[in-house]
């Protein structure tokens, strides 16, 4: 990862060499270069020597994917999702480190039963970026203040990282907590992302306004 290209980066994410998307492109460039730098110097040979060694450490023996969630976010900026509210309480996201957690296990642990970290990840947190929220505002559970809505639904603007970001996402997060209870926890948070984010991709859904932030390179 530290020596990927521009090109490599197209290639990977099946994107075309077009000037809408260079900025796109240049953010993935450096998040996985930094990764990659980052991973060399504390002695890893590569992204799943890290993971073993998280998973097989004390801390995980009874919450692994806390554990890696919490590593991630650590030893990674592009993982440590973290933003401040209005009132100037901190609110912890982790959208990538809890999609990357998801994503091992849902890809490689059919595979490796040592990544099924079964124990908590029904615990895990919904990957908050700006699908979700826009779907929960599309199935009536978020509803937008009148500012928001303009900016996002009429005026079609970007929406800088800073406090009205944040506190959608949190926001967000939190909506996907109390569906979960209210279902009593008959499935997880995460679950919820899951099926929110496939549902955006749907004809019609796809179409409904998401907020837009270009500053970000957590989602």
């Amino acid at each position: 990862m530290a020596c990927a290209t521009a090109d490599e980066i197209r290639q990977w994410f099946g994107l075309p060499d077009a000037p809408a998307l260079e900025d796109l492109t240049s953010q993935l460039l450096t998040v996985l270069t930094q990764t990659g730098n980052l991973l060399q110097q504390q002695g890893f040979e590569d992204f799943e020597s890290l993971c073993r060694q998280v998973l097989k450490s004390h801390e995980a023996l009874d919450s692994p994917a806390a554990a890696l969630v919490r590593e991630l976010a650590n030893r990674f900026p592009a993982f440590n999702d973290q933003a401040v509210l209005a009132d100037g309480s901190r609110v912890v996201l982790v959208k990538k480190a809890t999609l990357a957690v998801g994503e091992i296990r849902r890809l490689v642990a059919p595979h490796d039963r040592f990544y099924d970290m079964s124990d908590d990840l029904e615990r895990a947190v919904a990957p908050i970026d700006n699908v979700i929220p826009a779907m929960l505002v599309y199935d009536g559970v978020v509803r937008l203040s009148p500012a928001l809505h303009q900016k996002i639904h009429l005026d079609r603007a970007p929406l800088a990282r800073g406090v009205q970001e944040a506190e959608l996402r949190a926001v967000s997060l939190t909506a996907c907590e109390l569906i979960v209870a209210a279902a009593g926890h008959a499935f997880s948070a995460l679950d919820i992302g899951y099926y929110l984010w496939r549902s955006g991709k749907e004809p019609g859904k796809r179409q409904f306004p998401r907020h837009h932030t270009k500053d970000t390179i957590f989602y």
